[in-house]
């Protein structure tokens, strides 16, 4: 059988048996609706909050957050709708790039859409957590110091757009991200994310999380200070709205969780000997953020197995401190042990690979020169195909393989 696997912008054929087929798995197929449609409902309905004009008219300014290219959130869908109503008004458009790198010029325009990039560029901050100006808000009960970027409590007021779907570490993307990491400091960002560390913060996990505890913590601090409307929607397959609830920041959030799961939670009736895991954009950018593909595989993958990464990787590896801990010499559980002991912002994706590295081997397709694998615990390949044919050998020829088509996004659950 062949099987076509995106990548990047194009896309790889494998000849597979039939018989080694798990599973290919997409997001879910989910009835359409009429986008406008879903927005009017949602906007005409705020989870406990005044309505969209009534928040406008009840502030002096505000400022919109926006997430980066780095997520896939149809920003522009939702400022299309909302832009006649901001006409006339005081605001400011803020990228919320959390750690990333600042967006290029074409990215905005992806991101806000042409006709608002153009009428509004001039209105355009970027956050950057290491550089820009930041105000305290108070400290979390779990000792996360809350520095956000100072334009929140200079404004007052956001309108913070997000989208959601499953999270490795945090449960579940959108909503209460918005503020961290976000529009937070780098100190904030780092502290939140020491508690990716522990085994409770995990895909599509929300009770007990530590993570997303504290995520939502913070937002009731700053909720104390500055006033938020939130928009959340849930894209389909097709990258189609799908769903969306507005208002309350958290609420609004924990209203689109079960829409959530009905595209991007895939049920397979086991766990396998290897898993094809894709990256796609803009996950696919660099490994720093396709290594999420690889926590939907973890859940799926046997003991001994092989995990197949599949990820174009253009802008290469990621920050330096991720992957200078991929190149250490020593065990895994040492190197661990390590993250634990010095923890820095970034250790926690490495931490998520030796967690898979202790009970799985893991291969990477990619553009990224293979050298730059070497003394990691990564091995690389050319081509889908090849990879395959590796893992074979060490799992055996009569291995079955499960595809996740669009592994940063979809999260297998085991019947």
């Amino acid at each position: 059988m062949e099987i076509e696997i995106p990548y990047g912008s194009t896309s790889q054929k494998v000849s597979v048996n039939e018989d080694n087929i798990l599973k290919v798995v997409y997001p879910n197929s989910v009835k359409k609706r009429d986008e406008m449609h879903v927005l009017e409902q949602a906007f005409n309905n705020p989870v406990e909050s005044p309505k969209f004009f009534e928040f406008l008219d009840a502030v002096d300014r505000f400022i919109i957050v926006v997430n980066d290219a780095q997520r896939s959130t149809p920003t522009s869908k939702i400022l299309n709708y909302i832009e006649p109503q901001l006409d006339g008004r005081e605001f400011i458009f803020l990228v919320a790039t959390g750690d990333h790198r600042p967006p290029t010029e074409s990215e905005l325009k992806q991101i806000l859409g042409d006709k608002v990039y153009a009428k509004y560029r001039d209105r355009v901050k970027y956050h950057d957590s290491k550089n820009s100006q930041l105000y305290y808000f108070g400290k979390s009960s779990r000792g996360t110091e809350i520095y956000l970027n100072k334009l929140l409590a200079d404004y007052g007021a956001i309108i913070a757009i997000n989208s959601l779907e499953p999270h490795y570490f945090a449960g579940y993307t959108g909503g209460r991200k918005s503020l961290v990491p976000g529009v937070a400091g780098y100190k904030t960002i780092s502290q939140n994310h020491s508690l990716s560390l522990y085994r409770e913060a995990q895909l599509t996990r929300l009770k007990g999380n530590p993570v997303h505890e504290d995520f939502e913590d913070i937002a009731r601090i700053v909720l104390e200070k500055i006033k938020i409307f939130a928009v959340n929607v849930v894209i389909d397959g097709d990258g189609d709205i799908y769903a969306c609830a507005t208002g309350d920041i958290l609420k609004s959030f924990h209203r689109l969780v079960e829409a959530a799961e009905e595209v991007y939670c895939a049920k397979i009736p086991c766990k396998t000997e290897i898993v094809v895991t894709v990256a796609r954009p803009p996950l696919d950018l660099n490994l720093y953020q396709a290594q999420k593909a690889i926590e939907s595989a973890k859940i799926a993958v046997k003991d001994k197995g092989v995990i197949i990464l599949v990820a174009e990787c253009r802008e290469g590896i990621g920050p330096p401190d991720f992957y200078n801990l991929l190149k250490e010499s020593s065990a895994p559980e040492e190197v661990f042990a390590k993250i634990k002991n010095n923890y820095k912002l970034g250790y926690h994706k490495t931490a998520k690979l030796i967690e898979t590295v202790m009970f799985s081997n893991i291969f990477i397709v990619s553009s990224i020169n293979p050298e730059v694998f070497e003394a990691t615990f990564i091995k690389p390949f050319s081509n889908i195909e090849t990879a395959i044919q590796e893992a074979f050998k060490i799992t055996g020829s009569s291995s079955k393989i499960l595809f996740l088509m669009d592994g940063g996004t979809v999260a297998p659950i085991i019947k």
